[in-house]
C-alpha cells in the first residue's frame, strides 16, 4: 500500500554447552558440512508451543540465514533435525515461544561447524561476529570482550584470514572502550593503505566509519577522497548503486542513466549485488510506469517478498492515477498471491506479524482497486480482510469498511460498524462523516443524529483515555540542562507544577519533520493549558554547534517560530539527554506530570489528527 552474519578450549566450550547441562544437546558432537544435526532440548521453555530455530551464519557480516527447525514435542522435550550446507561456518540456535526466550544465561546456544575432525576455517571468527548480534537473536546481552578473544583465536589459527576481515574486527575492537584509540589507529592505517594501492577498497566504507564514527560529513570526505583516486574501484560502485538504488525509488526519471553508467563502466559486479541491481531497475520501471520493461524483467525474479511488494507498488500507484485499472487488478492480485507464497512457510512469529501486515496493506490495495471497478461489494469483502488483520486497530482500514460498505448502499451495516468504531476510540472525522451519511440513509432526516453522534465521541473519548491510562507508568523524570537555539541554559526541573512534553527529533528526520504541523496544532489548541512543550534537537549527524544550528535554522521556518528547540548535548557519538531517556528511535515524545513524574511516552508519528488527540487526551488527563 501507500506503501548472513575459540578459545583452545573449543571441546570444553561445546560440550558445556550443549552435553554438561543437558539443556540442548546435538549430535554429532563435532558435526560437518553435509552432516544431519539432531538438537535436543529439554529446558524450561520444553513446551508444544515453543519454536526452535537455527540461524546458519557465514564468513562476513550480517550473512545468515534464519529458519524454523522442524521438530516435535514428546516427553517434555523437543527434537528437531537439520542439514547443514556447505558454507555454513557457525550455527546459532534460537528457543522461544513468541513471549519468552531460552538464552542460556545470557551466552547464548550455538555451536561450530568442523572439517575432518578440527574447527572449520573461520568458524572462532564467525562466532565472535555473530555474537554481536546476540540481542537480536536470542535477547541476550552483548560479550564485546569475548567477540574479541574469538576473532583473535582465529587469527592464531589462520592468519592468512586477517586481511579480508579486519573491518570487522576493528569496528568491534572500537566497541570496547579500552580499545578504542588503538581500533582508530589501527583503522587510519588501514585506510591509508587503500587510498595509497586501492587495495580492498570494498572496506573503505567499514574502515571510514571505525576512524569517524557517526561524523557523516568527515566519513563522506574520506571516502570520496578514496572514490576520487580509485574511480573504478569497489568504493565507487557501491556509491553509484546506493545513488541508483535511492533514485529508483524517489527519482526513476533519473535512475536509468545511472543504471547504464553501472553497467558500462563496473564490469566486476557481484552475483548478489546484480541481484540487488536488478531489483532497483524493477523499482524504475516500476515507477515510470513502464509496463513493458517492468513485466519482462520482474518475470526472471522468483522472490515472493520482492514480488509482492512491487506489484502491490505498481498497482496502488496506477490505482490512484486511474491508470489501466483492469491491469492494477491483475498486479494487485499477483501482489496477493506471492504473499502467500511467503505465508505456507512456516517462519518465526514475529516474521509471521510483518507478512500478515503486509497482506492486510495489499489486500486494502485490491479492495481500493474493486471499488474502483464498481465491484462494491468485493471492496466490502477484502477490506474486511484487511481490517481484521490488523486487528480492528488500523484507522485507515476501519474508515474504508465503512465508506465502501456505504458505496455498496449498506447503510445498516455502515452505521453499526461506524458507531463502534466512534465509540470504542477509533474516531475521527472522515467516520464521524460516514456514520452521519449512514445516519441519514436510514432515518430519512437529521432528527437526533447531533446528539446520537455526540454521545458515541464522549464514549469514544472516555474509551480513547482509559486506553491511555492503562499504559501510563510512573517514574521520576531524569532532569537535565541544556542550552536552546538561542544560547539560554534551560532545566528540566524548572518546569515542575507544569506538564512537559518532549519532542526529540532530529533535522534528518522525516517523521518528525511530518509531526510538526500537527504539534504546532496541539499547541495552539492547548494554550491557556499549563503545559511546556521542549523539542529537543538529537542525533544530528554534524558535530559542530555552528552545522547543527544552521541545521535546525534551515529546518523550523517561519510557521514553526513558536517551537523551543533545546540542543542536546553530544559526547562523541552518545547524545547525553537522548541516553537519559534510553531514546532509541525518534520521533519520541515523553510525557511528564506537574509532580515531574515521566509517565507516558510515543513513538513514531502516523496523522495529524491521531497525534493532536493523543496530546490533548494526555495533556487532559495529566494537567
Amino acid at each position: 500500500m501507500k506503501k548472513i552474519f575459540f578459545f583452545s578450549f573449543l571441546i570444553y566450550f561445546t560440550s558445556s554447552l550443549c552435553a554438561q547441562n543437558q539443556v540442548l544437546t546435538i549430535h554429532p558432537l563435532k558435526p560437518e558440512s553435509g552432516d544431519t544435526v539432531t538438537v535436543t532440548y529439554i529446558g524450561d521453555l520444553a513446551k508444544p508451543d515453543t519454536e526452535i530455530s537455527y540461524f546458519f551464519n557465514y564468513m562476513g557480516e550480517n550473512r545468515f540465514k534464519n529458519e524454523i527447525i522442524p521438530s516435535e514435542f514428546q516427553n517434555n522435550k523437543i527434537t528437531g533435525r537439520f542439514k547443514l550446507p556447505d558454507t555454513v561456518l557457525y550455527v546459532s540456535i534460537k528457543i522461544t515461544n513468541g513471549k519468552e526466550f531460552d538464552n542460556n544465561r545470557d551466552k547464548g546456544y550455538g555451536f561450530n561447524v568442523y572439517e575432518n575432525g578440527k574447527p572449520k576455517k573461520g568458524t572462532f571468527f564467525t562466532q565472535g561476529a555473530v555474537s554481536l548480534y546476540n540481542k537480536y537473536f536470542f535477547n541476550a546481552k552483548v560479550d564485546t570482550l569475548k567477540a574479541i578473544q574469538l576473532m583473535e583465536k582465529e587469527y592464531q589459527l589462520h592468519p592468512d584470514l586477517k586481511e579480508s576481515t579486519l573491518p570487522i574486527y576493528l569496528s568491534t575492537l572500537k566497541l570496547d572502550k579500552s580499545k578504542e584509540a588503538e581500533a582508530v589507529k589501527l583503522a587510519t592505517e588501514y585506510y591509508n593503505k587503500i587510498l595509497e594501492t586501492g587495495k580492498n577498497d570494498n572496506f573503505t566504507e567499514r574502515i571510514v566509519e571505525t576512524i569517524v564514527g557517526r561524523d557523516h560529513q568527515k566519513r563522506d570526505s574520506l571516502i570520496n577522497e578514496v572514490i576520487k583516486k580509485h574511480p573504478k574501484g569497489k568504493a565507487a560502485l557501491r556509491k553509484q548503486y546506493i545513488d541508483f538504488y535511492f533514485m529508483a525509488m524517489y527519482l526513476p526519471d533519473s535512475a536509468l542513466t545511472r543504471y547504464n553508467s553501472i553497467v558500462e563502466n563496473f564490469s566486476d559486479i557481484e552475483p548478489e549485488m546484480r541481484t540487488q541491481l536488478t531489483h532497483s531497475l524493477i523499482t524504475t520501471y516500476r515507477g515510470l510506469l513502464d509496463y513493458d520493461n517492468f513485466e519482462k524483467h520482474i518475470s526472471k525474479v522468483n522472490d515472493p517478498s520482492f514480488l509482492a511488494r512491487e506489484y502491490n507498488e505498481i498497482a496502488w500507484k496506477m490505482a490512484t492515477k486511474d491508470k489501466d485499472m483492469d491491469l492494477a487488478k491483475k498486479y494487485s492480485e499477483k501482489s496477493l498471491l506471492n504473499v502467500d507464497k511467503m505465508m505456507e512457510v512456516k517462519k518465526p512469529e514475529t516474521t509471521r506479524i510483518i507478512f500478515l501486515r503486509n497482506k492486510a496493506n495489499y489486500l486494502d490495495t485490491y479492495a481500493y482497486i474493486l471499488n474502483k471497478l464498481g465491484d462494491t461489494q468485493g471492496a466490502v469483502d477484502n477490506e474486511v480482510k484487511s481490517a481484521e488483520l490488523f486487528n480492528w486497530e488500523n484507522l485507515g482500514a476501519n474508515e474504508n469498511v465503512v465508506q465502501y460498505l456505504v458505496n455498496n448502499k449498506q447503510f445498516e451495516d455502515a452505521l453499526s460498524k461506524s458507531e463502534n468504531f466512534i465509540k470504542d476510540k477509533y474516531g475521527s472525522a472522515k467516520m464521524d462523516s460516514l456514520y452521519k451519511v449512514a445516519y441519514i440513509a436510514l432515518n430519512g432526516d437529521d432528527t437526533g443524529l447531533h446528539q446520537a453522534l455526540e454521545n458515541l465521541k464522549n464514549a469514544g473519548n472516555l474509551s480513547y483515555i482509559e486506553e491511555l491510562k492503562k499504559k501510563m507508568i510512573s517514574m521520576p523524570a531524569p532532569d537535565f540542562s541544556l542550552k536552546d537555539d538561542e544560547g539560554n541554559t534551560v532545566r528540566l526541573s524548572d518546569f515542575k507544577g507544569s506538564v512537559v512534553i518532549l519532542d526529540f527529533w532530529a533535522s534528518w528526520c522525516g517523521p518528525c519533520i511530518a509531526s510538526f504541523p500537527a504539534m504546532l496544532k496541539a499547541m495552539n489548541e492547548l494554550k491557556g493549558e499549563d503545559v511546556v512543550f521542549l523539542f529537543i534537537n538529537t542525533q544530528e549527524y554534524d558535530n559542530s554547534d555552528e552545522k547543527r544550528l544552521e541545521a535546525i535554522s534551515k529546518t523550523l521556518d517561519d510557521k514553526f517560530a513558536d517551537f523551543r528547540v533545546l540542543i542536546d548535548e553530544k559526547n562523541n557519538d552518545q547524545f547525553l539527554v537522548g541516553n537519559l531517556y534510553n531514546v532509541k528511535a525518534i520521533p519520541v515524545k515523553f510525557f511528564i506530570d506537574k509532580q515531574g513524574t515521566l509517565r507516558y511516552s510515543s513513538t513514531g508519528f502516523e496523522s495529524e489528527e491521531k497525534l493532536v488527540k493523543e496530546l490533548k487526551a494526555l495533556v487532559n488527563v495529566l494537567k
